[in-house]
């Protein structure tokens, strides 16, 4: 595919639409992209195209764009702030990764996925709305941003995978959308502020390993909403700091060692009534729900 220069950007055409292949990487400062090259418009920036531009301050992505292809500003360094179009789908793998010094980027709501690595190191992001259009969270997509305080994550989104959140370590709050069914591997690791956790009746599937060094020492309530039935994940066991568990009057069981060496529970806020309780199936080495903590009934959260 022929390749055309039109001052720092080199670009092809594709089905009357230009994409931009590459940058003069000396380019710097506050920069616009332009809405058109050759005349005809720019509707995505392909992979690669601004890696490495470590003068660049801030980017303007146009209205044209909807599409940003992987490691697209991958290392842009001193990139501050982004602004995205409207209209934007699609954001590639490490699209935004090792923007380092990156605070503020809008999010559209047109935008669908957030793929692996999209925000993977960009420490100095600060707030970021997560789209109510986005179904899907790639790998380690905000791996150690660790300025980032909340997320939301919409409604629509059935699983979060492995590290997606990990070293997000001054995070406070999560909310997780009914929808949502599995959390991989390490997603919350080393998230040392996320102290209090409430899960949806349908995320079943937790690894054992989600909430590592987030739960072990920091986690003190974790609260499942009702239609929530059978707790039989090892993903809350060791969280040495828990103190308070809210369980829904639709638990049936709690399965071996589910809140193995949560030894410091002390109190258990439960729906149901103790008749309810004594069909609740508690398995072996939840010491603390058998023994120590305090049972209290009947309760609304």
């Amino acid at each position: 595919m022929q390749t055309y220069t039109e001052g720092n950007y080199s670009y092809c055409i594709y089905d009357s639409n230009a994409i931009i292949k590459d940058v003069y990487n000396k380019i710097s400062g506050d920069i616009v992209i332009p809405s058109e090259l050759g005349g005809y418009p720019v509707t995505v920036i392909n992979d690669e195209a601004f890696i490495d531009c470590t003068l660049i301050t801030s980017v303007v992505v146009p209205d044209s764009v909807v599409a940003i292809k992987d490691k697209a500003f991958y290392n842009c360094n001193n990139i501050t702030n982004v602004k995205l179009p409207n209209g934007l789908f699609t954001i590639g793998a490490s699209a935004f990764e090792y923007c380092k010094k990156l605070v503020t980027i809008n999010l559209p709501d047109s935008l669908e996925s957030i793929s692996e690595r999209t925000f993977m190191m960009c420490q100095a992001l600060t707030g970021i709305t997560i789209p109510k259009n986005v179904k899907s969270i790639g790998t380690s997509a905000f791996y150690d941003c660790d300025s980032i305080t909340n997320i939301n994550i919409p409604d629509g989104v059935t699983s979060i995978p492995s590290k997606a959140f990990m070293y997000c370590n001054n995070l406070e709050s999560i909310t997780f959308p009914d929808t949502l069914t599995s959390i991989g591997d390490s997603v919350f690791d080393a998230c040392f502020k996320l102290t209090s956790l409430t899960i949806p009746s349908n995320l079943t599937n937790i690894s054992s390993t989600s909430f590592v060094y987030a739960n072990f020492n920091y986690t003190t309530s974790l609260t499942f909403k009702e239609g929530y039935s059978k707790i039989d994940t090892q993903g809350f066991s060791k969280c040495r700091n828990l103190k308070q568990l809210y369980l829904p009057k639709s638990l049936t069981q709690i399965t071996a060692g589910a809140f193995a060496y949560c030894n410091d529970i002390t109190d258990i806020y439960y729906a149901g009534s103790p008749k309810d309780k004594q069909q609740l199936i508690i398995g072996a080495n939840n010491d603390a729900l058998v023994y120590s903590a305090t049972w209290h009934y009947n309760c609304e959260y």
